[in-house]
């Protein structure tokens, strides 16, 4: 590349020479022969890849808007390459370089949606990946190109198809063996390994991190290394085996901080404190919060929303269901635009929970039939929790609820849940939690105000079973509390 450098600088000088000796005709053909030097599709291409790359790390270090920026400068670079080589009609010639251009603006398009989602813009993050998903199928699925297949794998895994995503992630495993890639066999096995854990095949996502740790060494980077140790880590949050992830936590933790990955911190303390918490550690919520931190001032959107789940939680496991209702009603609201089903419904379940501690059982049942709503097609226990309520609660509240439909539902979470803050003078601004900056003050006015909240509700003064779900092969008592008629009365 330098030598091509070189030598348009060359063609230039011996140009502006022949235009001074009066020689137009000859300095024409120097000036076009260092036009094309500079222009050369090699160039482009790097110049493209440079802009891809300061994305990536722009991305790490937080700085989304620099990140999206640069991401969309290079995706429109790949584009303009290839116009070139087809409109000069040399694309047989550079045919190598054009195909790189196809499969690195995929790559962009993949890095570009995960900088929108990680801002809260689901849909443009969904539409992008749909562009990106386009051209890996015309690249097709050759045996040599790993980093395609990687992206098609990480498309598939975006959009919910597991097994499209698992073949693709296979096979890239495979091409890096064959290349000899080390680096990519590690990525490849961390993807599966994501795969099997999001489907709960956990022994299959610890083999496959158990294959990655040794390769991860061989790198020599302590990046590498520490994603597999988190990735463990969170296999084993999932067994559980909390303190096993905690020392995994633990040691990932320096080598992450060496390398510099801000966003990979803050997923780590994240898993840290949920570690601690189950094991009724109270450092817990000092990690859950110093991870919350790190995605807030990274403008990690969806990290965000997951984060606060984790505090919800924690929040119900040490009694605290305030904190645990503030948190879980923040993850919904973050989750509405980056994970609109799943997300949402996860949050929803937390919600309930929340709503059951504090004895808010007409709330409770509105989230119950809310998260039926949104999530029963891909959750069954959301609808076996709103038949439960249904059966246990006044058939006059299911009434003035069942004709509501999906978004009318999620708006009376909201008025509701809002109301029950309220009520327990928790006072922040509700409808500043889908936005990073809301959430983190609701999450530090909750924290710092916490002992106070709780001892006013101490919603544990009376024994109930309604926050406690039913699954299929566990039968539910009723509780005491609807037995004697010791609901609230509906309010006039």
């Amino acid at each position: 590349m330098a030598s091509g450098i070189d030598a348009a600088k060359a063609a230039l000088t011996a140009a502006d020479d022949a235009l001074v000796r009066g020689f137009p005709g000859e300095a024409e053909k120097a000036f076009a022969e260092a036009l094309a030097g500079f222009r050369a599709p090699d160039l482009r291409l790097g110049e493209a890849h440079a802009l891809r790359g300061l994305a990536q790390c722009h991305l790490a270090t937080g700085r989304t808007d620099v990140a999206q920026a640069q991401a969309r400068e290079a995706v429109a670079a790949y584009q303009q390459l290839r116009a070139m080589l087809e409109q000069d009609d040399s694309r047989g010639t550079h045919a190598v370089i054009w195909r790189d251009a196809l499969e690195a603006e995929a790559a962009s398009l993949v890095l570009l949606a995960e900088i929108l989602l990680r801002e809260g813009q689901g849909h443009d993050a969904r539409e992008t990946l749909s562009f990106a998903r386009a051209i890996y199928q015309e690249l097709g699925v050759a045996k040599s190109e790993g980093g395609a297949l990687s992206g098609m794998g990480r498309v598939a895994l975006r959009e919910g198809r597991l097994r499209d995503a698992e073949e693709a992630f296979l096979k890239a495993l495979q091409a890096h063996r064959q290349t000899g890639h080390i680096a990519g066999q590690v990525g490849s096995w961390l993807h599966l390994a994501e795969l099997y854990r999001i489907e709960g095949r956990i022994e299959d996502a610890e083999r496959a991190l158990n294959a990655a740790r040794p390769l991860a060494h061989d790198t020599e980077s302590p990046l590498l290394v520490a994603r597999v140790l988190a990735a463990l880590g969170a296999v084993m949050l999932q067994v559980p085996r909390p303190a096993s992830a905690q020392t995994l936590y633990e040691e990932a933790l320096p080598r992450i901080r060496e390398a510099g990955d801000r966003e990979m911190e803050g997923f780590a303390q994240l898993g840290l404190g949920q570690a601690l918490s189950r094991q009724e550690d109270p450092g817990a919520l000092d990690h859950l919060a110093a991870g919350i931190g790190v995605l807030a001032e990274l403008g990690h959107h969806h990290g965000l929303a997951g984060g606060m789940h984790r505090v919800a939680e924690h929040g119900l496991r040490v009694d605290r269901p305030i904190l645990a209702l503030v948190a879980a009603e923040t993850s919904r609201r973050l989750w509405a635009t980056t994970d609109p089903v799943r997300g949402v419904g996860q949050a929803l379940r937390l919600v309930v929970k929340s709503l059951s501690a504090l004895r808010a059982y007409r709330e409770t049942l509105t989230a119950a039939l809310a998260r039926e709503a949104v999530a029963g097609s891909i959750q069954p226990n959301a609808v076996e929790v709103a038949a439960y309520y249904r059966d246990h609660l006044p058939k006059k509240w299911t009434a003035e609820l069942e004709g509501l439909s999906e978004s009318e539902l999620l708006t009376e979470v909201s008025l509701r849940t809002a109301g029950v803050l309220a009520t327990a003078q928790v006072e922040i601004d509700v409808e500043s939690l889908s936005t990073v900056e809301g959430a983190l003050r609701a999450l530090h006015h909750v924290l710092a105000g916490l002992p106070r909240v709780a001892a006013e509700v101490d919603p544990l003064d009376e024994p109930t079973d309604l926050h406690v779900e039913p699954s299929a092969h566990e039968s539910v008592p009723i509780p005491a509390a609807l037995d004697t008629g010791r609901l609230p009365e509906e309010s006039s």
